[in-house]
């Protein structure tokens, strides 16, 4: 995993877009926008805006610049219509070499930034690439998965979860034990409906907070049901006894969509506890038509 330097979580919600929720890179700052970090010249910055919301369900890359280098970066939107956050991969490999391999072997369609095509296009292909490519593909491969993992969500509930430890774990550099007990798909006449999306996030944010903030590298997480919710506990003891800093922006995002969400540092142990559901404004809809109708009618009767 040496081949990815830093792995940043994102928010793609309007008014904060690009802005860092959190991240693998100690020297990065909580709320920075993401793209100003890297130097991208103004045709990535805008072709990056313009594109962070079309075709999510494959990766976006992008060549940004730091030390006087090109810096390959692969953004993963899996995530984005379901939790408003999207992650981007940055790698410790020549552009131009990790470019042409990505275009030519499995992301032929990535939505390639212009300088990711120029850089790409340049690149002698007549000579092998190196062990590096083969390692960059693997771990944007596994990123993916997280989103294949949300959709499966969808009909199998959080006992989708179990695909994702091994996977959150290698990509973070962290040890996550993840435990399910009783977890069926989860949707209730309160007109609530599961997000694997957010159960994904959740995990996602601790393993990338116990990268920087845990003790001993090691993730606790326990998925439950119960009284018809899905319950999330995760957590990892602290050696600095306090929770990411970045806790609070990724708790607001979390309530904006409706989910009930606490993290918080507690006797050397930060924990989050989450329900991943939010309101079904669809059948919310149907219900008030529905009382609507039958009040109109009630009202009638009356007149009558």
């Amino acid at each position: 995993m040496k081949i990815v330097s830093h792995v940043y979580l994102l928010s793609a919600a309007l008014g904060s877009m690009w802005r860092i929720i959190g991240s693998t890179d100690a020297s990065s700052c909580v709320g920075e926008d993401f793209l100003s970090l890297f130097d991208l010249p103004q045709g990535e910055l805008e072709f990056a805006d313009a594109m962070l919301t079309e075709s999510v369900d494959e990766p976006l890359t992008l060549v940004g610049r730091r030390s006087g280098k090109y810096l390959p970066i692969a953004v993963i939107r899996g995530g984005v219509f379901d939790t408003s956050m999207c992650l981007a991969l940055c790698f410790d490999a020549p552009a131009e070499e990790l470019m042409a391999f990505w275009f030519g072997h499995g992301l032929e369609g990535a939505a390639a930034s212009p300088l990711s095509l120029e850089l790409a296009r340049g690149y002698d292909t007549t000579k092998p690439f190196g062990e590096e490519c083969y390692d960059s593909s693997r771990v944007i491969r596994e990123a993916l998965a997280l989103g294949d993992v949300s959709e499966k969500g969808r009909a199998f509930g959080a006992s989708a979860l179990e695909e994702l430890a091994s996977c959150i774990g290698e990509l973070f550099s962290v040890r996550l034990a993840l435990t399910v007990s009783d977890i069926s798909p989860c949707s209730s006449d309160r007109g609530r409906v599961f997000s694997m999306g957010f159960c994904i996030g959740c995990l996602v944010f601790m393993a990338m907070a116990a990268r920087s903030y845990s003790r001993d590298g090691e993730v606790q997480a326990h998925a439950f049901c119960g009284n018809g919710h899905v319950t999330l506990d995760i957590s990892f003891d602290t050696r600095s006894g306090e929770k990411h800093p970045a806790a609070d922006l990724f708790v607001s995002i979390a309530e904006s969509y409706g989910i009930p969400i606490d993290i918080r540092a507690e006797d050397g142990r930060v924990r989050c506890t989450a329900i991943p559901e939010y309101a079904d404004e669809a059948l919310e809809g149907v219900k008030e038509h529905i009382l609507s109708i039958r009040d109109f009618i009630d009202s009638f009767a009356q007149q009558e």
